[in-house]
């Protein structure tokens, strides 16, 4: 059953892109794909539930294909180091869905405002426990693009819910986290 559901979002999201961002005939054609990348900071929410000190940071990779003027679809990797008391490192990778309120970034200089929201898989380690946890995040960002001279930029803020579990162990750990990123946009 997971096996369909993960083909079928991931057919879906290239029918997206593939279809419903075509350009008319007579229309300019603006950039229709980015490339995201930043340094986030995290706060978990639980940190107790694995013995860390709660604060990590991380790096942050997107993928984004432009499917309307003001709608995005990111293909994300990130990688998070939470240390003090029990290191966790986690890897993760999913869909982000990003909604724009004010205009085409791409097209004017300013503020533009977004909110979003997204699923990812997240695989964990902890220091001193043998094997991965496993889990699923749910993500609701908010944030806005912006320009640097002629370099667009971001600054987020988000929350995740976050669950997990080792394989070898039914108990679950909490990993739900605030977090904050900033970074860059390379548009082409």
């Amino acid at each position: 059953m997971k096996k369909k559901l993960i083909n079928f979002m991931i057919s879906a999201t290239f029918t997206l892109v593939l279809f419903c961002g075509r350009v008319e005939a007579g229309e300019a054609i603006s950039p229709d794909r980015a490339l995201r990348f930043g340094t986030q900071y995290h706060q978990l929410t639980y940190p107790q539930s694995i013995g860390n000190a709660g604060s990590g940071f991380g790096f942050h990779g997107a993928y984004e294909f432009v499917v309307r003027k003001r709608f995005r679809v990111d293909i994300t990797l990130s990688y998070r180091w939470f240390p003090g008391g029990v290191a966790l490192n986690q890897l993760g990778y999913g869909l982000l869905l990003r909604h724009y309120l004010i205009g085409d970034p791409q097209e004017a200089a300013g503020w533009h405002p977004y909110v979003g929201y997204g699923n990812q898989l997240q695989i964990s380690t902890i220091e001193g426990r043998p094997g991965t946890a496993s889990s699923h995040v749910t993500a609701f960002i908010g944030g806005s693009d912006f320009y640097v001279g002629k370099q667009r930029a971001y600054i987020e803020g988000g929350f995740n819910i976050s669950y997990g579990s080792f394989f070898d162990n039914a108990a679950t750990i909490v990993l739900s986290r605030y977090e904050v990123s900033t970074g860059i946009i390379f548009d082409w």
